[in-house]
């Protein structure tokens, strides 16, 4: 039997359709939630951002602006940034999603700062 349209479906001779079984070598790696945020700490680091979202100080605590963190919801996860004093933020990447897409998307986010600030 061989794969000859792709997509992980195999089809024989006879026509009938047969799921290929994984081996421990084709098996996708899942990504752990530290991995997304020491990607996030490499963000902020590249970026000059502080490393967390608050400071507990004198005055309470207050929001540091720039900040990138993550935010779980839904099942899925996103990348935010610290906009206001007040603690809102903006999603980079317009939503949550599983670990592994954001962590592809963080990927071609640093790839991107590096590119246009030459580092």
């Amino acid at each position: 039997m061989r794969d000859f349209f792709g997509g992980g479906v195999v089809y024989s001779l006879n026509k009938t359709k047969q799921n290929k079984t994984k081996t421990k070598n084709n098996t996708m790696k899942t990504t752990s939630k530290n991995e997304l945020q020491a990607i996030c700490d490499r963000i902020n680091i590249i970026t000059d951002s502080p490393l967390s979202p608050y400071t507990k100080g004198e005055n309470g605590i207050t929001a540091n602006l720039g900040n990138y963190h993550l935010s779980g919801a839904y099942g899925g996860w996103a990348l935010c940034r610290m906009q206001t004093q007040g603690g809102g933020v903006s999603d980079i990447f317009g939503g949550h999603m599983p670990k592994r897409e954001l962590a592809a998307r963080m990927h071609a986010f640093i790839q991107g700062i590096e590119f246009t600030s030459g580092k």
